[in-house]
């Protein structure tokens, strides 16, 4: 595979495959751990993945111990969120009615006064 040998590799690469694949941190959270820039904790966890794709199975199968997942939503989450659902559609609808409404007032004034409101499509030439 592709060797980019550095001073700074030698001094932290060991440390960044580690804090990704075990720790579960993101590439920003180790540049600022590690002085780093991301896009090179980016291309070391890549290069790392193409050289140990069995290593990855295995780190990928596990949940990282600083994820918290939550099995179930409360009652109250899922009330929240149908209300939520409900006030957006009425919303949809609102908007959905006021642009038919300008549409058709846009249709009356152009049949009244004889006049072209609307833009005509393509370029002026």
């Amino acid at each position: 595979m592709f060797q980019n040998k550095s001073k700074k590799r030698d001094l932290y690469y060991d440390r960044v495959i580690h804090l990704y694949y075990d720790e579960g941190l993101g590439n920003k959270k180790i540049s600022n751990i590690i002085p780093v820039n991301p896009s090179t904790v980016t291309t070391w966890i890549r290069n790392f993945a193409l050289e140990h794709p069995e290593m990855i199975r295995k780190c990928m199968k596990r949940t990282p111990p600083s994820v918290d997942i939550k099995k179930s939503a409360t009652d109250d989450d899922v009330k929240s969120l149908r209300a939520e659902i409900s006030r957006l559609k009425r919303e949809l609808d609102d908007a959905t009615l006021r642009a038919d409404v300008y549409n058709e007032m846009i249709n009356v004034a152009e049949e009244r006064f004889s006049i072209p409101i609307r833009k005509k499509a393509g370029a002026k030439q």
